[in-house]
């Protein structure tokens, strides 16, 4: 009965430290507009913010919140004391499990840890810069990396276990030389100086090894296109008539900047993009075969339009890093942007020969195919860089729809069953 009690404590600490967690990040985003946050925040990122929404503004952008709400609380020198702990003191005074965990949070600074092994709900890391290893009780990190990808995290350590308190960024094993001599540096560092330090070797490591791989293709090997059907408005109420009647047949939907997006296959290419712009309907697409489909389609059933050109876009060539400058260009993150949407929308059920012709959602049944799965995903990840945060949001939204089934099947296949 004991030793059953003692392995079930981990769990119910990881509880209290969830609850814990969020009660923390509904707290600091109502500190942004205080002087001393403000002023922290200026020393994060190295620029001034004149208030509160500035800030909010800056971290929605970048997609920061993970890496700048942790540090705010635990490890930015303010002269009351951690920030955390004074939102959270009074809280945690109510229970000594509170109290454990909140002690061991004003401990955990970020550091750089290596994926050993995943078996259960423990994965092993290693701690890179002077390896000492931790089994660190999270089921669901197991789930989303795979052994040999470096963490840049936080492990909270208490005397029953250790918990994952935040992930600020997964990197390939391939980073590992440099973030080794990143994580000795940055630990010789005061505490509020490491995360940037470690962030910013991150960043580096990151860009050498896009210098030394090949220009970006999609997953599959074929080339990172946008394809753009033109075709001229020559009667507008009837081409709207048109449209309003595919969508209300369930073919299209409108967008919030408006523009459509196809949503049945009827059309032959399920998450285009259709957008008027000067008197022609461009309906992108990523490949050549599904706009020219996509086109013809068009012109027959929505009727008030004459078939213009199909122009191609290398996304590949131009995300290249040799070609930082058009990073800034709207067109070309939001080309990324609906490239990467149209991609998942049916990526799910569809047999891919890189997972051995299974589909992803098949694949994650097994720890092997669940690793290939994320390896295919993390080759679209350095897509983000230009098409913003909105892209690493649906990826993290499209493994989080293939983790949650996967995991309970996995579970039900544990679990005895009864007479």
């Amino acid at each position: 009965m004991s030793e059953t009690l003692v392995r079930f404590r981990p769990h119910l600490l990881r509880r209290r430290h969830l609850a814990l967690l969020v009660a923390a990040m509904d707290a600091v985003q109502e500190t942004l507009d205080r002087p001393e946050v403000l002023a922290a925040a200026g020393r994060f990122f190295e620029r001034p913010f004149r208030d509160g929404e500035a800030l909010s503004t800056l971290l929605r952008e970048r997609d920061a919140h993970s890496q700048f709400y942790p540090w705010l609380l635990w490890d930015a020198d303010f002269r009351a004391g951690s920030l955390g702990r004074r939102l959270m003191g009074r809280r945690c005074n109510r229970h000594a499990d509170d109290r454990a965990l909140l002690d061991a949070l004003g401990e955990a600074a970020p550091d750089v840890y290596q994926i050993v092994q995943c078996r259960g709900g423990s994965t092993l890391l290693e701690r890179v810069r002077d390896g000492a290893r931790v089994a660190v009780d999270e089921p669901v990190l197991g789930a989303v990396s795979v052994p040999g990808d470096l963490l840049v995290a936080r492990i909270v350590t208490l005397a029953e276990c250790w918990l994952l308190d935040a992930v600020h960024i997964v990197l390939p094993g391939a980073t590992r030389r440099g973030m080794v001599r990143a994580a000795r540096r940055a630990h010789a560092l005061p505490r509020e100086r490491r995360l940037q330090t470690v962030m910013n070797a991150a960043f580096r490591a990151l860009a050498r090894l896009r210098r030394r791989q090949a220009p970006l293709r999609a997953p599959d090997g074929a080339p990172l296109l946008r394809a753009t059907a033109t075709l001229e408005v020559v009667d507008t109420a009837v081409m709207r008539n048109g449209l309003a009647r595919l969508c209300e047949a369930g073919e299209l939907e409108a967008t919030d900047d408006g523009g459509w997006r196809v949503v049945g296959s009827a059309l032959g290419a399920v998450g285009a993009t259709l957008r008027l712009r000067g008197g022609l309907l461009h309906a992108s697409t990523r490949s050549m075969r599904r706009a020219e489909r996509l086109r013809a389609e068009l012109a027959e059933r929505v009727g008030g339009l004459r078939v213009g050109l199909t122009v191609i876009c290398d996304l590949g060539a131009m995300l290249h890093e040799d070609r930082v400058e058009l990073e800034g260009d709207l067109d070309v993150a939001r080309m990324t942007r609906d490239w990467v949407e149209e991609y998942l929308r049916d990526l799910d059920d569809r047999p891919l020969a890189t997972l051995g012709g299974d589909t992803p959602r098949e694949a994650m049944r097994t720890t092997a195919g669940r690793g290939r799965v994320r390896a295919l995903l993390r080759s679209l990840e350095a897509l983000g860089e230009v098409g913003g945060p909105e892209c690493k949001r649906s990826l993290d939204a499209f493994w989080a729809g293939l983790v949650r089934p996967s995991l309970g099947t996995e579970a039900s296949r544990r679990e005895p069953r009864g007479n």
